[in-house]
């Protein structure tokens, strides 16, 4: 596979054994991973692999495609005791993936066998003592496994969903495809827009033959460049007791490299309704609004806020089609084709 990487972080929230792996799509079992993985302790890698690192304390891990599907992207992670007592949590994780664009990376197919080597581990840590995990598979035909719960695993994702539609699968171009602004918006009650760093957000209230309100938000260009794409979070209050009721999440992003597509200066794109849960004494919530990212044509991203995992979604998506677009036109220049 192409890439692999190794990182080591400090995890301070989660257990290793409180992990549910319900989000399955693979045919073979909806809760059992479909990547065997085994720790080795006593296989020594190679020096020559080991060269930089050392080997000191080194391990092999060993994984297998237990599914029935061929496996184009990977992330597991090994859990690792603290040996000083602190309570934080060490995890490394190991990502794998193949790049469609190159005939000798292989896809991992069903009963595929492969290793992967840590050649230096902390002092003190005992092998036998991890806790592994897979948090994220992706198959080659698109569909994934996971209960996705590393920030790793949504960046990975993120790429994953750009070469399925490199690849020619639109699922995630359907999904995150501009809303048009409905035109019949401008006959309903607007409220007071706002706007947060390059785009305006305007609420717009419906009636509903329900009883329950909906909102549709107008989402403006007010910057002087296209933007490609945003994700942005509506928070539901009762207004009399300030009590959070629920939030939705709305991300948006034009698939296309085709600037004309995007949304430009001084236009609006829509935003699915979403439905105003009502306050204590029956009256629809107060709300408000956060923008998590915005994505242009060319400027570097806008992002007022820490990073999330929605999106680096997003910019992994956007990233995934950028290097491949390269790499497809590296390879048709080197091959002498416009």
């Amino acid at each position: 596979m192409r890439r692999t990487l190794w990182s080591l972080v400090f995890f301070l929230s989660i257990s290793c054994t409180s992990w549910a792996q319900n989000a399955a799509t693979d045919s073979s079992s909806p809760t059992t991973s479909p990547v065997n993985v085994s720790i080795v302790p006593a296989s020594i890698p190679q020096l020559a692999s080991c060269a930089n690192e050392g080997t000191e304390n080194p391990i092999v891990v060993r994984m297998r495609n237990d599914g029935t599907k061929p496996i184009r992207d990977l992330v597991v992670a090994l859990f690792i005791p603290d040996p000083k007592g602190s309570g934080v949590r060490h995890f490394w994780t190991i990502v794998d993936g193949a790049n469609p664009l190159d005939p000798k990376d292989k896809v991992l197919t069903s009963g595929a066998e492969w290793e992967r080597r840590l050649c230096k581990l902390p002092p003190g840590i005992d092998p036998s003592s991890f806790s592994v995990k897979v948090d994220f598979v992706g198959f080659e035909d698109g569909s994934t496994w996971g209960p996705m719960e590393l920030r790793e695993s949504h960046t990975v994702l993120g790429g994953f969903e750009g070469t399925n539609y490199f690849l020619g699968q639109t699922d995630v171009a359907k999904r995150l495809a501009p809303v048009p602004l409905d035109a019949d918006s401008a006959t309903t009650e607007a409220s007071d827009p706002t706007t947060l760093g390059p785009l305006k957000l305007t609420p717009i209230l419906r009636d509903s033959n329900s009883g329950q309100d909906r909102v549709v938000m107008q989402v403006t260009n007010v910057s002087g460049s296209l933007v490609r794409g945003y994700d942005f979070r509506i928070s539901f209050f009762d207004h009399a007791t300030g009590t959070f009721l629920k939030s939705v999440s709305t991300q948006t992003l034009e698939m296309s490299d085709d600037p004309s597509t995007y949304l430009a200066p001084g236009q609006s794109w829509g935003a699915p309704p979403r439905k105003v849960p009502l306050s204590s004494d029956g009256a629809p919530a107060a709300y408000k609004m956060n923008l998590g990212i915005v994505i242009f044509e060319k400027e570097a991203p806008y992002r007022p806020v820490k990073r999330s995992r929605k999106t680096d979604e997003l910019l992994a998506i956007v990233q995934a089609l950028g290097n491949l677009k390269d790499r497809q036109t590296a390879q048709r220049r080197a091959q002498g084709l416009p």
